[in-house]
């Protein structure tokens, strides 16, 4: 809520006022802008990677440090068309490293595999 005083036009947490395609909850827990649809944030990244034998995708998401009030976790669908995510088919590692002050950078294998996979980071408020 402190966040949101510097934004006072803004609408729910779920309305995407700036249409970014980025509810003001998510632009929140990636430090973006929901004013500006230029400022997403600290956008997440993937990468291929190897992990016991086996190829994997590196997928890193930025994380508010210390309680914010958000719960982060990642939701694999290994058939897309059919839309039926869980929250499962990824590692989430121990490790965090630092982006600055207030954000953290988290990593996560997925080994969620299929013709029609998918992964999507959900941001929830507590």
């Amino acid at each position: 809520e402190e966040w949101s005083t510097n934004y006072p036009s803004l609408g729910s947490r779920q309305a995407d006022d700036d249409d970014d395609g980025l509810a003001n909850l998510a632009e929140f827990g990636l430090g973006g802008n929901p004013t500006n649809d230029a400022d997403t944030g600290y956008a997440p990244s993937f990468t291929m990677a190897n992990s016991g034998g086996s190829n994997v995708l590196r997928y890193v998401y930025a994380r508010r440090s210390g309680d914010s009030g958000l719960t982060y976790h990642l939701e694999t669908c290994t058939d897309l068309p059919a839309a039926n995510w869980n929250d499962t088919g990824y590692t989430a590692s121990p490790t965090v490293g630092t982006l600055n002050a207030q954000f953290e950078s988290v990593t996560n294998l997925v080994w969620s595999t299929g013709p029609h996979a998918a992964v999507r980071l959900v941001i929830r408020d507590y």
